[in-house]
């Protein structure tokens, strides 16, 4: 197996230098001017209320970033806001359409502090854990975890989404849509 792997390896990087010997491999000197994405003090979620909450928030903090690029096309994520015990005030958002020379900066609107979220997801206190990637025809998809609603909440989303699933088969057809859980639950608990 050993003596397997390290040809694989030798082949690999055989392939690599004759890949760059040929100019199939061009690299690009990178650019030597630094840009902003994200705008500056004070964070667009400054105003959110701490009250209720634990830990200490860190304004203007951005933190655990995460980017992907398609083409010309690039799109960063990170917490806003950042909290001492766990997550943050919401998510930033940057885009650029030109390689990164300019950004437009906003965050995701998927709890209380960010504007323009629905009012079925403005009970969450904090977000965290950005993530976001392009497919290949260049749809890019982007999610974070929702953090704050109180315990009974949780279990009781959770539980009515585990109700439908079982009534379902197949694997992502068979997952409840949150206006669907929301239904369910709302027929049970008049």
């Amino acid at each position: 197996m050993v003596k397997k792997t390290g040809s694989i390896i030798v082949l690999g990087g055989v392939l690599v230098l004759a890949a760059s010997a040929s100019g199939l491999a061009k690299t690009t000197a990178p650019s030597s001017t630094l840009v902003q994405v994200s705008g500056p003090p004070p964070s667009p979620l400054a105003t959110c209320s701490d009250a209720g909450q634990s830990g200490r928030n860190y304004p203007d903090a951005e933190v655990e970033p995460q980017a992907a690029v398609h083409g010309s096309s690039m799109i960063a994520m990170w917490h806003q806001d950042r909290w001492s015990n766990g997550g943050g005030h919401g998510i930033g958002v940057g885009f650029s359409s030109n390689g990164g020379k300019t950004w437009t900066d906003s965050t995701l609107p998927m709890d209380m502090c960010a504007p323009g979220t629905p009012a079925s997801l403005n009970f969450y206190q904090r977000a965290s854990d950005p993530w976001v990637s392009f497919a290949p025809d260049g749809t890019a998809y982007a999610s974070a975890l929702a953090r704050g609603a109180p315990l009974v909440d949780r279990l009781r989303l959770a539980s009515a989404a585990a109700a439908i699933k079982a009534s379902r088969s197949g694997n992502e057809a068979g997952i409840p849509r949150r206006h669907e859980v929301e239904s369910f639950l709302s027929e049970r608990l008049r």
